[in-house]
């Protein structure tokens, strides 16, 4: 009986996120993803690109295994935001049954369907598992790797040859993330097989995420970027000096985890302090937790803590051995209902987020339009370049040219006699800009201005709006809140 319950309270949670998916429009990395997922279906390539540009923030294998669902997805899916987010649900349901897989091994059937459905449920996999990142696809290739390294009734060197493959595909994903596998991989040896510890099949197995992170290396050495990319972006976390931010990291990241998953949270603390020496993997798994809130990463990164904060809670609701009973049913459907509740009523409330919508407005508006300039803001200007890209190519085949000039990233200095300069000549020389590489714009203060082959624009994306700033030749087509669109007279 307590199963059907639980699959019961799955299906509804499932429901849930499908209509989660849709609940807003996409914002700030979806908006260069769903570009650069329709272009590596395209042209597939290791290193992503964005309307042509290099974009190596990341390898490509994510962007590239979300391309294959894009045609069934955009075939079923009218809306663009469920036809990209889809295969990221399909991606969170896949690691939902791998914790459960990986957990039953060691604590029984009831413990690893709590697990499971507390990972699930949770509000941070409702916010990840909803928008088009690349954690999903990420945590999967990392349990899957962890998935065999744990593996009982095996043959070592398949198990750890086949473990070591997923790492490289996890290294080839996310990059530096990737670490925590063979980290993970060595404590669960440590404790449960050590003799296999120095088993010349695990130990290769170990080199396959540096072999993915060199590969990663040597692919933007190619294109002169790895020392601006890889060292800059992907090795902050290891040289960036935390320590002027420590106290607002370790109180904002505990709020952000505290508010979406108090309950949660306080069980796997609780059960953590009494058990932790039971299963040193994932013990050594919750000290990611503690690393990412002394970091102050991202809300999204917390996602890759929640397989052990879930695997903790559910020791303390169902423990080792023993069955799900009619408690642990009931604090599973209230865990359930509030995250539910909470994802669809509270935290994703369109009319609390019109800044999104109107990106997308303009973005639809202008889609099928040509000669158009965007100038100033990223945030702003990405979600209407996203929609008008998804648009068009929708309608045209692909997205039409346009002109792009875009202000520092941080400091967003933006004026408006700067925009008046950019609208009347496009490639003025007279400010610093960067206009070969769009891979530096999250951290190079710059300009950034993008190739292109029109000579009048008859349409303007100004934003942030300025209410006192004229174009010359051009009125006022679309007075928003945070962009203004001017349109060329005649």
């Amino acid at each position: 009986m307590f199963r059907k319950i639980i699959l019961a309270l799955f299906t509804i949670t499932i429901i849930s996120k499908f209509i989660y998916l849709g609940a807003m429009p996409f914002s700030f990395d979806e908006t260069l993803y769903t570009e650069m997922i329709a272009e590596e279906g395209e042209h597939p390539s290791f290193l992503p690109t964005w309307f042509g540009y290099p974009a190596p923030w990341k390898p490509g294998l994510f962007f590239f295994a979300s391309s294959l669902f894009l045609p069934i997805t955009s075939a079923i899916f009218s809306s663009p935001e469920y036809a990209y987010r889809i295969p990221v649900m399909i991606f969170g349901l896949l690691n939902a049954a791998l914790l459960y897989l990986i957990v039953k091994r060691f604590s029984g059937e009831g413990t690893a369907l709590a697990a499971s459905l507390l990972f699930y449920s949770a509000l941070p996999a409702f916010n990840v598992e909803g928008r088009l990142l690349m954690e999903t696809f990420m945590l999967s290739t990392i349990l899957t790797s962890l998935y065999f390294y744990t593996r009982e009734k095996y043959s070592p060197t398949s198990s750890f040859a086949l473990g070591g493959v997923f790492a490289f595909l996890s290294a080839i994903t996310k990059s530096i993330i990737a670490i925590i596998i063979p980290i993970l991989a060595i404590a669960y040896m440590f404790q449960f097989d050590r003799k296999n510890l120095k088993s010349p099949a695990f130990l290769m197995s170990l080199l396959a995420v540096p072999a993915g992170l060199v590969l990663f290396w040597l692919s933007l050495s190619g294109l002169g970027l790895s020392e601006s990319i890889f060292l800059t972006d992907t090795g902050k976390m290891f040289v960036y000096d935390y320590s002027s931010e420590l106290l607002f990291n370790i109180i904002y990241g505990f709020f952000i985890i505290a508010l979406l998953t108090l309950p949660v949270l306080a069980a796997s603390l609780i059960s953590f302090a009494s058990r932790w020496k039971e299963n040193l993997m994932f013990s050594t798994w919750m000290l990611l937790l503690f690393l990412l809130l002394l970091l102050g990463q991202r809300p999204w990164y917390y996602y890759y803590a929640m397989p052990p904060v879930a695997f903790f809670s559910a020791l303390l609701l169902v423990p080792s051995g023993k069955k799900l009973d009619a408690f642990a049913a009931l604090i599973l459907a209230m865990v359930v209902a509030v995250s539910c509740s909470v994802a669809l009523f509270a935290e994703w409330n369109p009319s609390d987020q019109p800044f999104f919508a109107e990106g997308k407005e303009i973005g639809l508006m202008l889609s099928g339009k040509e000669n158009v300039l965007f100038i100033g803001q990223y945030q702003a200007n990405t979600i209407s370049i996203s929609y008008k890209a998804i648009g068009e190519r929708k309608g045209h085949g692909n997205p039409l040219d346009f002109g792009w000039i875009l202000f520092d990233y941080k400091k967003n200095n933006l004026t408006t006699s700067s925009a008046q300069d950019f609208v009347q000549d496009y490639w003025r020389n007279d400010y610093d800009i960067e206009e070969n590489s769009f891979a530096g714009i999250f951290w190079q203060e710059k300009i950034f201005r993008k190739n292109t082959s029109i000579t009048e624009f008859d349409y303007v994306v100004v934003s942030p709006s300025f209410r006192n700033l004229m174009l010359p030749g051009y009125s006022v087509y679309y007075a928003g809140n945070y962009s203004t669109v001017y349109r060329r007279d005649g």
